[in-house]
C-alpha cells in the first residue's frame, strides 16, 4: 500500500478553506510530519499566546497531545487548549485506512472570558486587550466543526490524496463499497477477488488492523450514519439498504458504533440543527435591523 500527497493541491485547499472560514488548518501524515498547515488572519490573541516563550511550548504540546488523543481514539476529538481556545483533530480515513490528520485551531468556545484571562495572567497582558481580542476570535459549535472537517476530507481525497491498495485487498475494498446490500462473507469476498481465506484474511488485518467481518460492518454502519444524517428514510428501510435485515440486530450495532440507538441519533441531528436554524434566523434579523 502507498500513500501519495499532491502538497501543492493539499496547500491550496487548506489556504483556501482557512481564509474563507477564519479558522487555522493543518495537515500531517500518519507520522505526525506537516505536510500544509494555514491560519490567515491569525487572531491576535493567539498572537499574543504565541509571541511568548512560555505560550508557544505550551501550543506546541497541545497540538501533539491532541494527536495522539486523535491517533488513539482513531475518530475526531476535541479539547479546549491552555489557552480557552477550542482545537479539533481528524483523522483523514477512506476505506479503514489513515492517511493523515487534519487539526481544526483558534476556535472560541462559549466559555468564561474572565477565567481564561485569569489562566494566562503569565502573558502580563491587559485583561481589557485580551478580552477584546479574544472575542473576536471564530465561533463554531461541535456540529459545524465535525460538517467542516468530513468536507475537507473528502476534497483532500477527491482531488489530493491517493491510496493505492495491492490486490486482492483493492478488488475486496472497491466490491464491499458497491455492494453493501449484497452478500459480503469471507467466501463470497474470496471468490470475487480469486483470493484464499488466509490471504484475504492478512490482508485486511496487516491493512486495517481488522477482520474482513469486523471491516464490513464498519462500512455498513458509516453508510446508514450518513443516510440517517441526510435523508428521513424510515430507519429500518436504511438498515435493510445496507445489508443489516435484522432491525434489532442493527439498532444494537449501531449504538455500539455511536453510543446512542439510530432513532434517538436522529432526533439529536435534527434538535442541533433546528437550534443552529433559530440562531441563524436571529443573526440575520439583527442584522438587517443595523442595516
Amino acid at each position: 500500500m502507498q500513500i501519495r500527497y499532491d502538497v501543492e493541491k493539499i496547500k491550496s485547499i487548506i489556504s483556501d478553506f482557512s481564509n474563507i472560514t477564519g479558522i487555522s488548518m493543518s495537515l500531517l501524515d500518519t507520522e505526525f510530519n506537516w505536510i500544509a498547515t494555514f491560519a490567515h488572519n491569525s487572531p491576535a490573541f493567539c498572537e499574543k499566546i504565541r509571541s511568548h516563550k512560555k505560550g508557544d511550548i505550551l501550543c506546541y504540546q497541545s497540538d501533539l497531545d491532541i494527536l495522539k488523543k486523535c491517533r488513539k481514539a482513531k475518530g475526531f476529538v476535541s479539547h479546549t487548549c491552555h489557552a480557552g481556545i477550542i482545537d479539533s483533530a481528524m483523522p483523514l480515513m477512506k476505506n479503514g485506512i489513515i492517511s493523515g490528520y487534519i487539526i481544526f485551531g483558534r476556535i472560541r468556545p462559549a466559555k468564561d472570558v474572565d477565567e481564561i484571562c485569569k489562566n494566562i495572567a503569565w502573558l502580563g497582558e491587559d485583561p481589557d486587550d485580551l478580552r477584546e481580542s479574544y472575542m473576536k476570535i471564530s465561533y463554531y459549535n461541535a456540529e459545524q466543526i465535525l460538517s467542516m472537517s468530513r468536507l475537507v476530507s473528502e476534497i483532500l481525497f477527491a482531488n489530493a490524496i491517493v491510496i493505492e491498495l495491492d490486490e486482492p485487498l483493492k478488488t475486496a475494498v472497491a466490491y464491499i463499497e458497491n455492494n453493501l446490500a449484497e452478500d459480503l462473507s469471507l467466501e463470497r469476498l474470496c471468490s470475487v477477488c480469486h483470493a484464499s481465506k488466509n490471504m484475504l484474511y492478512k490482508c485486511f488485518r496487516d491493512t486495517f488492523g481488522t477482520t474482513v467481518n469486523r471491516y464490513v460492518t464498519e462500512k455498513r454502519l458509516t453508510a446508514a450514519t450518513r443516510r440517517i444524517e441526510n435523508s428521513d428514510t424510515p430507519i429500518y428501510k436504511i438498515a435493510e439498504d445496507v445489508g443489516i435485515n435484522n432491525y434489532t440486530y442493527f439498532c444494537k450495532l449501531f449504538r455500539k458504533h455511536t453510543s446512542v440507538s439510530p432513532s434517538e441519533y436522529r432526533k439529536d441531528l435534527r434538535r442541533v440543527q433546528c437550534a443552529d436554524a433559530v440562531r441563524l434566523k436571529h443573526i440575520n434579523t439583527e442584522e438587517s435591523g443595523i442595516l
